[in-house]
């Protein structure tokens, strides 16, 4: 039967055509709609309309939407319809919001009791938008959220599958509150994802997924959502107003400069350099929820956690190196892949891990993890043009995978500099006229030459053309907020140097040999060396006094930690952050193509980058007080001295010497109760005046403030520390009335102690004080004050081992002053150890190294900070009596107390089939007290004298992370006249057992006689090796060690094919403990392969089962197994590296070795 709609709608029938020609007419009817017939009608629908929607909002919408606020401000309004809130939460409204369409909020209270949503004054949320709130979700004032955007602290579910199934909620640190700053715009559909901030006047474009925080004032787009361009180069201008004040003039940058000028006036070193303001940028990688979970699994399994979350730090809750090897191990295994030494040394959570895993090509892959749902964009993308607006209403971008950033073009693009001069509100007192310039400085990077004129009045600088009158109003309400926070405040002299009085100036602070190398960076050679050395030396040199730790700290420091020290909120203006291309092949490839033939980076560069995890560390301290978290200390507190670089950037002020971004910090750091560290800070000031009166500095130790960023908290921050004495200045005095910073003494209450949850014994929170030095300020300073003739300088400084350039004369005794002569007379802050008779000189002499064994020990002990090797009094003897030759020692002694010891021990070594004997330098140890007096390079020149005269060879390692030791070693060798080769790094390295090297088919054992180990040395034919070489008696003893040790061989087919010393060695650890740590310290494989070596090291593994503390092997001295063996064997190195060198005082054979198998002591 045919369809009657399709007949009628297709048939040619009459009917048919009938039916549809009616039906156009029907379709085609229209009536005419003359005005004033239709207007009523449409007035009168719109009013009943209104009068609906004013009815529906007004007595029913906004009460229902009030009657769930627990607070409301005034003029809190909605539309029509009615909101869907659900669960028991807090919804606060300020003033002024409007939540146009229907709102859905979800509030999750099985995460927390009562879950707050806080939407701020002035803010506007559009139709269909949905929160979801497990712990906290806040918006701030004046923010424009368009239509359909989700906001949600919690994934809603946990990712793990089992857990799931049970219906248990995500664990609680993947609820993560969200926090969206003032005045930032969301475009339609954008997704704000768990723990992100979104920064103040940022714009979230159109589909955005934002799984990271948002920098303030830029744009975000993409998905996952990255910055594509900067709002604002310059932070909010202060109130311009100017009442009371006025721009005076605007000259030419040529006119005379003020004659009175608080600001460098001398050429910059070097151009502007290259300014990279931090970006996010999401790596294209998929982070998935099962893999994840697996690592956490194995972390918790391995370290023997109880907890630990997705983005924890697993070194900081506890995991160990030891534990780092076996994990590697471990998931290397189950994920059939192999890390890269440098990639896996930079991983710190488990999702870092999972992520590393991933891109190296796991067969493992998962769904995507919840936490970053979001696609990733496609490597290959091609960045598209962008519009810097568009017109779009609720899209303020579309999604833009990649936008070129809005970067100023340097240099050629530069305004022209012109002198800007400004009649203050007030006229600036004293004080203000040095505050004031810490700030104005940061206006602009060209702003320069800051000068306050007219006593006070007025104020001038140079700034860039085009920017001149908006800076000059800028400047005059700087200056006012300073006034007024500083509130007629004098400065208080802690102390004056008597130079002061009749202070000279006969240099400009510069002399030859100081470089520029870069905006802010400097190189040093010749007399402005010698001085930057003598001034590391003697500043370090007061705190022997207080015995303090020596500490290393790294050049980087994380932003977690320069957050906990809230440096981001008080200084961001010096930070300089660290980044690198993300790990994404096809990216880093794009930008090695764009810069193949380019000289300087190009406009894309910043968006390439990562957010940084680490910055550039801009003081030393604050690596002492996080090494210090969460723990206890003892009552009587930790001193420790600590040296390194820092970096601060200072924008226009880095001219020279005064302001670098890149300088030296040496700093004495004092943790204990309140009036443990103040006393401390009392008696550093007595040794830093001392110091200035005896080397002739015109100098004062005075109140003072740090340069806190313009912000609304920083004038009261100014206030609080030139009011309270918290921080006293070391400033030295310039031509002009210019004072220079050189130093400080710093108190900082129980700040770092609860920021660091650091506590000590029966004080609470710990208080701290930092005694800090500047160390090029000081060579600025000196040169300024006493010129660039070393003849004019004062004897003290002229007679110093570093200018004279020559030792003390060697022989059996030399004898040394007692202290320097900068604290000759002085009283002291706190008396050396009374075993200690500073009365008497210290003498340098050669002694019987094993008489001496146990004060030799208990030298070695608190020389050096752990961990470290433990030197128990029948090990040191051991190495002291050690067979073929005499045992030369080497001791420095005050009185019956032996500060410093130096020994060399016999060994038999062999090079291109001939063996000797030949020495290896064991020991070189000073004790706190007894360093900076030169005592090290006196112990190398008699040590090194002595081994002259033997007539033997010897073999040297030095820590590479320990310059200074290189350094006096061979310039004793330069002053004794020993030839020295250098025979290369040496990386300490470790093995952990596992399943796959269990498989390998061969055989170790324990040695059954030493002919077959000496078979195996003989055998060892490497001619570029310098081969440890002991006979039979020098076997029979190694096995005497008193730690234990075993002599092990591997078997191949029934053959010997290799063989290792094995030590379990003694390491005293940070806790005062002993671990037991199995060594190999020699190992003689004539033909090394990767079954050879993974099966000596798994046998080292099981050598002293039950007695080491952990599987895992160390290693010191690998080098002569070739390293593709050793990364095929999974021997990998672990952070440690040596130098080592020959030494001998003619054309001996040795030193034609590149390396040498030799144990590491």
């Amino acid at each position: 039967m045919t369809n009657p709609y399709r007949f009628l709608a297709t048939s040619d029938h009459p009917i048919a055509r009938a039916a549809r020609s009616v039906r156009r007419a029907v379709q085609d009817f229209a009536v005419p709609a003359p005005k004033p017939v239709v207007l009523p009608l449409r007035l009168a629908f719109e009013a009943a309309r209104e009068a609906y929607y004013f009815g529906a909002r007004v007595f029913v919408s906004e009460p229902l939407l009030k009657s769930y606020a627990k607070e409301y401000g005034s003029n809190v309004h909605s539309g029509t319809w009615i909101h869907w809130i659900r669960g028991n939460g807090d919804l606060i409204l300020g003033d002024n919001v409007t939540l146009d369409g229907r709102v859905v909020i979800v509030f999750a209270s099985r995460f927390s009791e009562r879950p707050v949503l806080h939407i701020g004054d002035g803010t506007t949320i559009s139709h269909e938008c949905r929160f979801t709130v497990g712990k906290s979700v806040r918006v701030g004032k004046d923010c424009r959220i368009a239509a359909r955007v989700f906001m949600f602290d919690s994934n809603g579910h946990p990712a793990d599958p089992e857990t799931r199934l049970a219906g248990a909620p995500p664990p609680e640190e993947e609820v993560r509150p969200i926090v969206i700053e003032d005045n930032v715009w969301i475009g339609t559909g954008a997704m704000i994802f768990p723990g992100v901030t979104v920064g103040e006047g940022s714009v979230v474009s159109a589909g955005a997924a934002v799984i990271s925080d948002v920098p303030p004032y830029t744009v975000v787009a993409g998905n996952p959502a990255r910055v594509v361009r900067s709002l604002r180069d310059q932070p909010p201008s202060p109130n311009l107003s100017g009442q009371g004040a006025r721009v005076v003039s605007i000259s030419s940058a040529t006119s005379p400069a003020p004659a009175r000028s608080n600001a460098p006036s001398a050429v910059p070193l070097a151009a502007a350099a290259f300014e990279a303001r931090p970006s996010e940028s999401a790596p294209n990688t998929q982070v998935t929820g099962g893999g994840l979970d697996v690592v956490i699994s194995m972390i918790l399994d391995l370290g023997k956690l109880s907890r630990i979350g997705p983005d924890d730090d697993i070194q900081d809750a506890g995991f160990t190196s030891i534990n780092m090897m076996s994990l590697r191990n471990d998931l290397e295994d189950r994920f059939v892949i192999e890390f890269p030494n440098d990639q896996w040394v930079a991983v710190r959570t488990p999702r870092a891990i999972w992520v590393l895993i991933q891109q190296l090509g796991s067969a493992h892959g998962a769904a995507l993890d919840a936490a970053a749902l979001a696609a990733p964009v496609p490597a290959d993308a091609t960045p598209a043009p962008q519009a810097a607006r568009t017109s779009t209403e609720s899209a303020p971008l579309g999604r833009a995978p990649e936008v070129t950033p809005d970067l100023p073009i340097e240099p050629a693009s530069l305004a022209p500099l012109v002198r800007v001069e400004v009649e203050l509100k007030l006229q600036a007192s004293e004080m203000a006229q040095e505050e004031i310039p810490k700030d104005i400085a940061f206006l602009d990077k060209r702003v320069g030459e800051i000068a306050f004129l007219d006593d006070g009045k007025s104020l001038s600088f140079l700034a860039p053309a085009d920017r001149a009158e908006a800076l000059g109003k800028q400047a005059i309400e700087i200056a006012y907020q300073k006034q007024r926070s500083l509130r007629g405040l004098a400065r208080k002299i802690v102390y004056q140097s008597p130079r002061v009085a009749t202070a000279e100036f006969r240099g400009t602070g510069m002399t030859e040999g100081i470089h520029g190398m870069g905006r802010g960076q400097i190189a040093l050679e010749g007399n402005a060396l010698r001085l930057y050395r003598y001034f590391d030396r003697t500043l370090a040199a007061l705190g022997d006094p207080f015995a303090p730790t020596p500490m290393l700290t790294p050049t980087l420091i994380p932003t977690t930690t320069l957050s906990k020290c809230d440096y981001f909120r008080s200084f961001p203006h010096i930070v300089t952050f660290t980044s690198h291309l993300p790990e994404d092949r096809h990216r880093i490839d794009d930008f090695r193509k764009r810069h193949h033939d380019r000289d300087d980076l190009d406009d894309r560069a910043l968006s390439d980058l990562v957010t940084p995890e680490a910055c550039l560390s801009p003081a030393v301290c604050y690596h002492v007080y996080a090494a210090n978290r969460d723990r206890v200390i003892a009552a009587e507190g930790l001193r420790y001295a600590v040296v390194g670089r820092c970096f601060r950037y200072e924008s226009s002020k880095m001219t020279d010497l005064r302001r670098l971004w890149e300088f030296t910090m040496r700093e004495i750091v004092f943790l204990g109760s309140r009036d443990g560290v103040l006393g401390l800070r009392e008696q550093g000031n007595v040794l830093v005046s001392n110091y200035l009166a005896d080397h002739d500095i015109a100098g004062e130790i005075r109140t003072a403030s740090d340069p806190f960023f313009i912000a609304p908290d920083a004038d009261a921050k100014t206030f609080f520390q030139l009011s309270s004495d918290t921080k006293w200045e070391i400033s030295l005095l310039l031509p002009g009335n210019e004072r220079l910073a050189a130093g400080s003494l710093n108190y900082h209450s129980d700040f770092f102690g609860r920021a660091f949850a650091c506590d000590v014994e029966g004080a609470g929170p710990m208080h701290s004080v930092c005694v800090a030095f500047g160390l090029e300020r000081w060579v600025y300073a000196f040169l300024t004050q006493h010129g660039d003739d070393p003849s004019r300088w004062p004897e003290i400084i002229r007679r110093a081992p570093e200018l004279e350039g020559s030792g003390a004369a060697r022989g059996a005794s030399v004898s040394i002053p007692s202290h320097p002569a900068w604290r000759a007379g002085r009283s002291k802050p706190e008396p050396i150890p009374a075993s200690i008779d500073l009365a008497q000189d210290i003498e340098i002499e050669r002694t019987d190294a094993v008489t001496l064994s146990e004060q030799s020990a208990t030298v070695l002990r608190e020389a050096w900070v752990p961990p470290v090797l433990n030197y128990s009094d029948e090990y040191l003897e051991w190495q002291l009596r050690f067979p073929g030759a005499p045992v030369i020692g080497v001791t420095a002694r005050s009185g019956d107390d032996v500060g410093g010891f130096a020994a060399i021990t016999p060994r038999r070594l062999k090079f291109r089939g001939e063996a000797s004997l030949a020495y290896l330098l064991s020991f070189v140890a000073v004790r706190p007290a007894f360093r900076g007096r030169g005592v090290a390079s006196k112990l190398y020149d008699e040590l090194l004298d002595a081994l002259k005269g033997s007539g033997l060879p010897a073999v040297v390692y030095v820590d590479e992370h320990s310059p200074a030791a290189q350094r006096s070693l061979l310039g004793s060798a330069e002053r004794v006249g020993m030839r020295v080769k250098h025979l290369g790094q040496y990386a300490n390295h470790g093995f952990a057992p596992s399943h796959e090297s269990e498989r390998i088919p061969l055989i170790v054992r324990d040695a059954t006689d030493h002919g077959e180990v000496l078979s195996l040395i003989d055998a060892c034919k490497d001619e570029r090796v310098l081969w440890a070489a002991p006979d039979d008696a020098l076997l029979d003893y190694y096995e005497r060690d008193p730690r234990g040790r075993k002599l092990l061989v591997v078997e191949e087919e029934g053959v010997a094919v290799g063989a290792a010393s094995v030590t379990l060695c003694e390491i005293m650890n940070t806790l005062g403990e002993v671990d037991r740590v199995t060594s190999v310290d020699s190992i003689w494989i004539p033909d090394p392969t990767m079954p050879r070596v993974a099966t000596l090291f798994r046998g080292a593994a099981m050598a002293f089962l039950g007695q080491a503390c952990s599987p895992v092997v160390s290693a010191p001295n690998v080098s002569a197994i070739p390293a593709d063996v050793l990364r095929a064997a999974r021997v990998r190195p672990t952070g440690a590296v040596y130098q080592a060198f020959a030494l001998h005082s003619g054309d001996h054979p040795f030193l034609e070795a590149e390396l040498t198998n030799l144990e590491v002591v």
